[in-house]
């Protein structure tokens, strides 16, 4: 590894976590997906789906999704930043 390795940068996003998955922003799309989406499953969950489901919001450091407002954004909307 080279001495100039920068990690990504990360930021928080809302997830949910139902049983020992964990459901993400999709990267480029809209809704939540699960882990091995793009293998085998194509489906994209709506946060109300997973909440009827009995699914825990919950948060976690992710690369930066391009439809999706991190926490962070969504914090200073509410904040009138």
């Amino acid at each position: 590894m080279s001495k100039d390795y920068q990690p990504a940068e990360r930021f928080r996003y809302r997830v949910y976590r139902l049983g020992d998955l964990t459901y993400v922003p999709h990267y480029e799309g809209f809704g939540y997906v699960a882990p091995g989406y793009g293998v085998g499953t194509y489906h994209h969950y709506t946060a109300q789906e997973l909440l009827n489901a009995g699914a825990i919001p919950t948060s976690a450091l992710l690369w930066r999704r391009a439809k999706t407002l991190t926490l962070d954004d969504q914090l200073g909307i509410i904040q009138g930043n």
